[in-house]
């Protein structure tokens, strides 16, 4: 007889480490490399539905982005239950009274499994004891899509990892997360093949800020990168310039690039240097105290008197 386990899965501020790892030694996974889930419509209390829908959206599909796996995902909408066990549904949502967890735990993802087959998933976000944002995040202010991303990982069926670098690290710290080497190697470990799996966002649609294109979901005419790399429009890490730097989630929906740095002086105006929940530290634009890539004012032109004030090839335009 086949016995279903029942596994909870809990993103802390702290929590004891073990490697890259499945739920458990069978290695669980969903028949098909395939799920399909929903949002509970009340999302949030600290933002509204839409942003809430899209950065869960993004956390969830990201995953099935990755090149060496085959995995997909289909979003459902949203439906009126909550997120429990037991009820044969797929279900994100928020609990924000009653939290029967850890009041340390950030996010809860409850898994139902055979010895190797996956057969139900839930995801509880504390909406008790966090505030949620789309600002990188900083002690109980905690940002969305990153824990999205992170009990997306457990809600596909990985475990924690102790590698500081990956989305699924034991604990959060703060910051925007993205997917590291070892995420990408769990995903791909557990469902391999090629060409990602993405969602065809022709029948599901893209999160807010994103637009189809031939079947997968892309930023919607971002705004143009500025003369480095922090702001480029990505994907995934890869599509940065330097092997330090990292695609990050902005508050619009998209992915833009970071920049190593070591303080506030490698980045560029308007930029900070702030750290991630993996350790790592980037360059993030931010515009009017948020994060943002769009919307910048370019900055004023030198002040001249005389053409020998400007430089070669310019002139003094003054009155």
């Amino acid at each position: 007889m086949r016995r279903t386990h029942l596994a909870w899965l809990v993103l802390l501020v702290t929590s004891p480490a073990h490697a890259w790892a499945p739920l458990t030694s069978s290695r669980p996974t969903w028949d098909d490399a395939h799920v399909a889930w929903s949002l509970h419509d009340r999302g949030s209390d600290d933002l509204d539905f839409a942003t809430v829908q899209a950065d869960v959206r993004r956390g969830m599909e990201d995953w099935t982005r990755v090149s060496c796996t085959g995995f997909s995902t289909t979003y459902e909408g949203t439906t009126s239950t909550a997120p429990r066990g037991g009820d044969g549904q797929f279900i994100v949502g928020w609990v924000e009274s009653g939290w029967s967890h850890s009041s340390s735990a950030i996010g809860v993802t409850g898994t139902r499994f055979t010895s190797s087959r996956l057969v139900e998933a839930d995801m509880e976000m504390n909406g008790v004891h966090f505030t949620w944002t789309t600002d990188p995040g900083s002690g109980s202010r905690v940002n969305l899509y990153s824990i999205a991303l992170h009990e997306g990982g457990h809600f596909f069926g990985l475990g924690h990892s102790s590698d500081r670098g990956a989305a699924m690290y034991f604990a959060y710290s703060g910051g925007v997360s993205t997917l590291g080497a070892d995420d990408e190697a769990g995903i791909c470990a557990l469902y391999p093949g090629s060409g990602g799996g993405a969602t065809d966002c022709a029948t599901t649609g893209c999160p807010s800020g994103e637009r189809c294109v031939d079947g997968s979901c892309t930023p919607d005419t971002p705004p143009a990168p500025g003369g480095d790399a922090v702001c480029a429009p990505c994907l995934e890490n890869a599509d940065c310039g330097g092997s330090g730097d990292y695609c990050l989630g902005y508050p619009d929906g998209n992915g833009y690039c970071g920049a190593a740095c070591a303080s506030a002086a490698d980045c560029g105006g308007g930029e900070r240097c702030l750290t991630l929940s993996n350790g790592a530290r980037q360059c993030v634009r931010f515009v009017d105290g948020e994060a943002s890539c769009g919307g910048a004012a370019p900055p004023p032109a030198p002040e001249c008197a005389v053409d020998g004030d400007c430089g070669a090839g310019e002139r003094c335009a003054a009155g």
